[in-house]
């Protein structure tokens, strides 16, 4: 059991219900019960009985809870001596992929930060292996990581061998992004066939798979203005990524089509130190960019 697990067990005691824990922790509910079931047998008996009323501590688990509730106090008052106050400097600090609801989501973090006093933000593209070093480092407290189907043991692996804990946040089949003035723009759906001769904008640790592709018209990049700036100005350019809202669509003038032939299932999960929940401008940012993101998971 580590400071996580009781975080975890001090949120489902507040919030009366694992489900309504969840989606104050941001994790999925499977996942939270699951964790509680480990915890449970790691202590060898009921921490919660589970009634229609949602969660109710055992004796013994309010006696658990108590300790744990003293412990992450301890915690709190032990890291106030090294780390800045957080109602003072409102540090937020995220690494992410580039794509536009993640930066119009920390946008509007931004705006609801008050307008006076010290400021502390930092926020980062960058592709997932990057963001894995960043936040197993401790250079960032939170990234979101980006992958498809195909790719998903290998950062699996890669985030247990950095002792990172991670929670899906949304799954979407890829599309294609294309500008307004693109010639494909008007169509309602968009095979292989027809991006012959056109150019693909390639982003992250991965290339999409996509049939006939030229090789010889490829455009690298890692931030998500700079693929918008290509789209634009580079004729004939294109992208994969995740379906888009209006908001994003109106805001950077691009469209999103489907592939009926190529269907490319991807997950988008946040990821954090094992031993590390997350703070209040952390949990602003992620509610701020749901909004942008058309798949998430209930």
């Amino acid at each position: 059991m580590d400071i996580q697990h009781l975080r975890y067990l001090t949120v489902i005691w507040q919030a009366g219900s694992i489900t309504q824990a969840a989606k104050k922790l941001y994790m999925s509910q499977p996942n939270l019960s699951r964790a509680v079931k480990e915890i449970e047998q790691e202590t060898g008996f009921p921490i919660f009985r589970r009634t229609p009323h949602g969660a109710v501590p055992t004796r013994k688990g309010l006696l658990l809870l108590n300790y744990a509730q003293k412990i992450l106090s301890q915690m709190d008052e032990m890291e106030s001596l090294y780390k800045p106050a957080r109602g003072d400097v409102l540090p937020l600090q995220v690494c992410v992929p580039p794509a536009p609801g993640f930066l119009l989501g920390f946008r509007e973090c931004l705006e609801k930060m008050p307008q006076s006093g010290p400021f502390s933000v930092s926020f980062l593209e960058a592709s997932g292996l990057e963001t894995i070093s960043h936040v197993s480092e401790g250079a960032y407290p939170i990234g979101i990581l980006r992958y498809p189907q195909s790719c998903r043991e290998y950062f699996e692996n890669a985030l247990e061998d950095a002792n990172l804990a991670w929670e899906p946040l949304w799954e979407f089949d890829m599309c294609l992004i294309f500008s307004t003035e693109h010639p494909l723009a008007s169509q309602s759906e968009v095979p292989c066939r027809l991006l012959n001769g056109y150019t693909e904008i390639i982003c992250g640790d991965f290339d999409t798979p996509s049939e006939n592709r030229d090789c010889r018209r490829k455009i690298y990049t890692n931030s998500w203005e700079s693929q918008s700036y290509l789209l634009h100005h580079v004729p004939g350019t294109y992208l994969w990524g995740a379906p888009l809202p209006g908001v994003s669509l109106s805001r950077y003038g691009i469209v999103w089509k489907p592939c009926p032939d190529k269907k490319i299932l991807c997950w988008d999960i946040l990821i954090h130190p094992k031993n590390l929940g997350l703070a209040g401008w952390e949990r602003e940012f992620l509610t701020a960019m749901k909004k942008y993101c058309i798949f998430p998971l209930s």
